[in-house]
């Protein structure tokens, strides 16, 4: 038997390199607290961008650790994916 596979669509994300100068104690800091999470300096950073931008874009919305990871909250309410299950009913 021979199968033929298609592949229909998928997402290549490319990571762009940027170079950024912070001052020496808050970058200890960044160091200190991507360590203590078990993360890179690198993703540290990406991760602030990332949601820094999506709050820019959405004020009342904040990010939060979960046992699945980061997820999007109201500040001082519910999590994103609460309002959406209640809209949905």
């Amino acid at each position: 038997m021979i199968f033929e596979v298609w592949t229909l669509w998928y997402d290549v994300f490319m990571s762009v390199n940027v170079s950024v100068r912070l001052d020496d104690t808050l970058a200890e800091r960044l160091r200190v607290r991507a360590k203590a999470s078990g993360e890179t300096l690198s993703d540290r950073l990406r991760r602030y961008a990332e949601e820094g931008s999506r709050r820019d874009e959405h004020p009342m919305v904040t990010f939060r650790d979960g046992p699945t990871g980061r997820r999007a909250g109201l500040i001082g309410g519910p999590d994103i994916w609460e309002i959406v299950m209640w809209v949905d009913e």
